[in-house]
């Protein structure tokens, strides 16, 4: 029986991983979960999973919680009270940056990861490097794309490929011009076309800047040259990944459009899980594949670069996002001003090299700062 714990398991994906936990419960058990503030559902999903070790973000909710039976711990390092050596798997399923440092915390421990933050791979790429060549875990990512593209390359030479690919629906705005996406709203940014997110997410796939964040994902997980990772729109979303060798073969990767698919691999690796869903065959599947313009899409653009130049840019870009996007969930800033803020800011930064988490802090700072003065720019 595999001994999990589950970093943020009340938000979509944590949800989605407890749904296949429970159709296969005699082969995992959950030694902790962890929320932000949702305390009530962390609750009620101790219970049902008969979880004794809990995690609370939000520190203020110490007074108000009054159950029995729990050993709770509050603040914003309350997740490492649930991760020890025994596991044999963590999920971290935290949104934004601040999963960054669970995900080295669990590499220390030699704990295998089930990732699903792919900012926390972004922000402290560099130095998850480090700590990833001494470690004996292996990090499974639970983005459909990477998760494609980490099951096709089990068995290949990497001096094999050729180029990877990633698709990606193109988001709910793909044929908007660019009046239209001044006057798009948060409800209608956080409501995708083909995937049930979270709202963060849900924003970044709008600007296709989640698809930059793969781009830089993909370098750091499977150790790619930026000119072999590629990305295609690919509207019906069944294609999740390709892989493209030297002698021009071709493997791509097809599944149904739900997280449970990559979590249902991820939990039980190296062996295989059903997830319960199957590609419907008795409808036609119309696939179409296109390259996406970076005129249109300046995320790409903007992710290239970064990954380019590497050193301290990934880390800043991540940290300007989570501003940005919570900017615009507020209603503080338009929809386009996100990617445009973004560039404006790249353009001042001062890349640097990133080897401590005193470095990464001291970036973060400076994606905070320069934001702040551009933000008033923006308002005018």
């Amino acid at each position: 029986m595999k001994k999990i714990a589950i970093l943020g398991s009340t938000g979509h994906v944590g949800r989605k991983v407890l749904e296949v936990v429970s159709e296969h419960k005699n082969e995992f058990k959950i030694t902790g979960l962890s929320a932000n503030e949702n305390y009530r559902l962390l609750l009620s999903q101790a219970k049902e999973f008969g979880v004794e070790k809990l995690a609370l973000r939000n520190e203020n909710l110490k007074n108000q919680i009054r159950e029995e039976g729990f050993k709770i711990y509050y603040g914003p390092f309350a997740w490492r009270n649930l991760i020890d050596e025994s596991l044999d798997v963590v999920i971290i399923a935290i949104t934004g940056i601040d999963a960054v440092y669970p995900l080295l915390y669990a590499l220390q421990k030699g704990i295998n990861v089930a990732l699903a933050s792919k900012e926390a791979l972004i922000a402290g790429g560099e130095l998850i490097n480090c700590q990833f060549r001494d470690s004996k875990s292996k990090i499974i990512p639970l983005d459909s794309e990477h998760n494609a593209i980490f099951q096709i390359i089990q068995n290949l030479d990497r001096s094999e490929i050729s180029a990877i690919y990633l698709t990606c629906s193109g988001g709910p705005f793909l044929e908007y011009s660019r009046s239209q996406l001044e006057m798009v709203t948060p409800e209608m940014a956080v409501s995708h076309p083909r995937w049930k997110m979270g709202k963060k997410i849900s924003v970044d796939s709008a600007t296709l800047l989640n698809k930059g964040f793969e781009i830089i994902e993909a370098y750091y997980l499977f150790q790619l040259h930026p000119e072999k990772i590629k990305v295609l729109i690919h509207p019906q979303a069944i294609v999740h990944g390709m892989v493209e060798l030297n002698d021009g073969n071709i493997f791509a990767h097809m599944a149904v459009t739900d997280m449970k698919v990559p979590i249902a691999y991820a939990l039980g690796y190296p062996l295989r899980l059903d997830s319960g869903l199957k590609l419907n065959w008795q409808k036609p599947l119309n696939l179409e594949f296109f390259i996406p313009d970076s005129d249109k899409f300046p995320a790409l653009r903007i992710a290239y670069f970064c990954l380019e130049n590497r050193k301290s840019y990934p880390a800043y870009l991540a940290k300007l996002d989570d501003i940005l996007v919570d900017e615009f969930l507020q209603g503080r800033i338009k929809f386009p001003s996100i990617l445009e803020i973004i560039e404006e800011a790249i353009k001042t930064h001062t890349p640097r090299e990133v080897k401590t988490l005193d470095d990464l802090y001291q970036i973060f700072a400076e994606a905070e700062h320069t934001v702040n003065t551009l933000l008033p720019e923006v308002s005018k």
